[in-house]
């Protein structure tokens, strides 16, 4: 099984693929390495634009408040086993 998101944003399960091991990974090596033009959702960002933001926010990215997390919850380890 694995998992997908469904058209109203909701989570739910598929059928494995079944695809050989061979298959899926020579499909993977084979696809097109160069961005795509945005998710879709928004417009695509230019390499300047996004080193106009980095160039930003780099003196305080890493600055910001965190809140703290008092609990990990009621389990006891972050395994779920």
């Amino acid at each position: 099984m694995r998992a997908i998101r469904s058209a109203d944003g909701g989570v739910g399960r598929a059928p494995a693929d079944g695809r050989p091991e061979e298959e899926i990974a020579a499909g993977i090596t084979a696809a097109d390495p160069s961005p795509g033009p945005g998710d879709g959702d928004g417009p695509a960002d230019a390499a300047t634009q996004f080193a106009a933001f980095a160039t930003a926010v780099k003196g305080t990215w890493l600055c910001g408040e965190r809140a703290r997390v008092r609990s990990a919850g009621p389990v006891p380890s972050s395994r779920f086993a």
